[in-house]
């Protein structure tokens, strides 16, 4: 193990923490997924006994298992990023393989999460849940399925919001876009909006409050 990670380890036995890779009843899921034709294997939850889907359960920045540290914040610069975009984050924690090509032999939970919330149409990225599996919750589900929908949204609000830029000042993946063929999360900053331009982070903030408070 790195330094580091010694470091960490002594300081938490140190204050008389309980250490442990990842929950004991935790159960190993092979999961198959085809991306570009291929089949790749990723493990996931099992059927989840209560202290691991504590452990693994889907998560919102602010939410009530979030540590709140208070700390001395005198001479910090406010962020440009606002508050309400940083609570909008959802993520959970998944097993690390501890497989012969995982460089790590001690098995851990990551964090799972994705930035591809970030469509011209918006000023801010957004950063949210990204492994949706069969072991959800039926709120876990409905969160999934609402966020795929959204997806869609964003891609056909900046089809519409490109179209009426001149064709000499529109992006060159503009028809790419139109087709369904690139993404339109992926074209931001490539291209002037105009003046009139409206963004949807108000909207899409409250989407996400409202869908994520089902199962925060």
């Amino acid at each position: 193990m790195d330094n580091p990670i010694l470091s960490w380890l002594r300081f938490f036995q140190s204050i008389g923490l309980t250490i442990n890779t990842f929950s004991w009843v935790q159960h190993r899921t092979t999961l198959r997924t085809e991306v570009d034709g291929d089949t790749m294997e990723l493990l996931s939850l099992g059927q989840a006994e209560h202290d691991v889907r504590e452990l693994a359960r889907y998560r919102r920045i602010g939410d009530k298992h979030t540590w709140m540290v208070n700390m001395d914040t005198r001479g910090l610069q406010v962020p440009d990023t606002p508050d309400a975009v940083l609570e909008s984050t959802t993520f959970r924690l998944v097993i690390q393989s501890d497989g012969e090509e995982d460089s790590e032999k001690v098995s851990r939970y990551s964090i799972s999460c994705d930035d591809s919330l970030k469509h011209s149409v918006l000023k801010y990225r957004y950063v949210t849940i990204n492994d949706f599996d069969e072991h959800q919750d039926r709120k876990e589900s409905y969160y999934s399925a609402r966020l795929s929908a959204l997806w869609d949204r964003l891609n056909e609000t900046t089809q519409l919001q490109l179209s009426p830029i001149p064709k000499k000042d529109r992006p060159a993946q503009y028809i790419a876009v139109l087709n369904n063929t690139w993404l339109a999360s992926e074209i931001k900053g490539g291209f002037e909006l105009p003046s009139t331009s409206k963004f949807y982070d108000d909207e899409v903030i409250a989407f996400l409050a409202i869908k994520s408070n089902r199962w925060v």
